[in-house]
């Protein structure tokens, strides 16, 4: 037998070694699921949240409704159970806002971004309070950059129309 015939034999044995081990895990747990009283019945599932969550029970994924039950809002957590980024939508606007904590805890940045009707922003914010606002309102552009103590470092446009 050559190199080449056993290179086949060995992939073709991998093979049916991957096959088995997913009709060994169906044959498993359909039994389970069966003895536990689940029916697929129903083409949708309705609840009012949805938490997926990690082996210690933190809530990793979350899907529900907003806090004014406007809307509904995807909330991703880190391991921590720390808030790391949502999107929410309600009656004619979205949001996405992203947030960022450095190793020690000292590097907290949030960036937002809000679509709506009549307006559209980015915003960038820093944990010691600069930041950077870009936008949109009524056709006409903003944009915003503040230091640290709230002073403007830049806002264009100059002069109102």
């Amino acid at each position: 037998m050559s190199t080449h015939d056993v290179q086949g034999l060995v992939t073709r044995i991998e093979r049916l070694e991957r096959k088995n081990r997913f009709l060994i895990g169906a044959l498993l747990v359909l039994p389970l699921l069966a003895a536990a009283g689940w029916v697929a019945k129903e083409d949708v599932l309705k609840v009012k949240r949805l938490e997926i969550v990690d082996d210690r029970g933190v809530p990793l994924v979350i899907l529900s409704p907003d806090r004014l039950n406007e809307g509904g809002m995807i909330t991703l957590r880190d391991k921590d159970g720390e808030k790391r980024g949502w999107w929410q939508a309600g009656p004619g606007t979205s949001s996405l806002t992203l947030n960022s904590e450095g190793p020690d805890a000292t590097g907290d940045s949030t960036l937002g971004l809000t679509v709506g009707p009549k307006r559209s922003a980015l915003s960038m914010f820093s944990k010691n309070g600069a930041s950077l606002s870009a936008g949109m309102q009524a056709d006409e552009p903003k944009v915003e950059l503040y230091d640290t103590k709230g002073h403007p470092l830049f806002v264009a446009p100059w002069k109102s129309k």
